[in-house]
């Protein structure tokens, strides 16, 4: 079964280290970026390949296909875990 991961706050952390690891992992895949700004989100998906993107956190929590996901710890969402997602903070 895959892990279908979203990443919340697509910031240099997240660009640089997280996602190209998550896109390593051969039962991993990122199905979801989510920030404040929708043009970083929308940029963030189109580059590394990712199929959704959000300018709401909440909305990609919400996200019923996502299992799990990463956040930044500058994404200004406090406290994301009451998702019932397994939670990776950065």
């Amino acid at each position: 079964m895959d892990c279908n991961w979203g990443i919340l706050g697509p910031g240099f952390i997240a660009t640089h280290a997280i996602i190209p690891a998550i896109q390593e992992v051969s039962n991993s895949r990122i199905l979801a970026v989510a920030s404040n700004n929708e043009e970083r989100s929308r940029e963030v998906a189109l580059r590394f390949g990712i199929e959704r993107f959000y300018s709401d956190y909440q909305a990609l929590l919400d996200d019923p296909s996502i299992y799990c996901f990463a956040k930044s710890p500058a994404s200004r969402m406090d406290n994301p875990s009451g998702s019932g997602k397994e939670a990776c903070t950065m």
